[in-house]
């Protein structure tokens, strides 16, 4: 500890001690609007459009809610291949750096409750 080495504190509280010569590459995440992807595992049989219209109508829902940290989005991506035979409806956006937890967070909970009800 000293002079030699940079501390980093992980999200969970860890703090990392780096020696400085094993820093090779610096980025800054905090200068940008961030991007929030997320991925609704479905599955294929249920029906792709009817997925894709109540993600729309939560998308719609939430957009106003939180028009303060959206810079653009939600869009609905498509449908991507998570392997092994998963599936999801993936969307996108982006939001003021962050808020990008929380809109998540809310997005998917969102989701989820939509789709069971539905």
């Amino acid at each position: 500890v000293g002079l030699r080495t940079t501390q980093l504190k992980a999200v969970d509280g860890t703090v990392h001690f780096i020696p400085n010569r094993n820093i090779t590459t610096i980025s800054n995440l905090s200068r940008a609007n961030m991007q929030v992807l997320i991925d609704v595992r479905i599955n294929p049989e249920e029906g792709y459009e009817k997925n894709c219209e109540v993600i729309t109508e939560v998308n719609e829902t939430l957009k106003e809610k939180y028009i303060e940290s959206i810079q653009t989005g939600p869009d609905i991506f498509g449908m991507v291949d998570l392997g092994n035979g998963n599936f999801a409806v993936r969307t996108t956006m982006y939001v003021l750096n962050g808020k990008q937890f929380a809109v998540k967070e809310e997005f998917l909970a969102q989701y989820i409750k939509a789709l069971t009800e539905a």
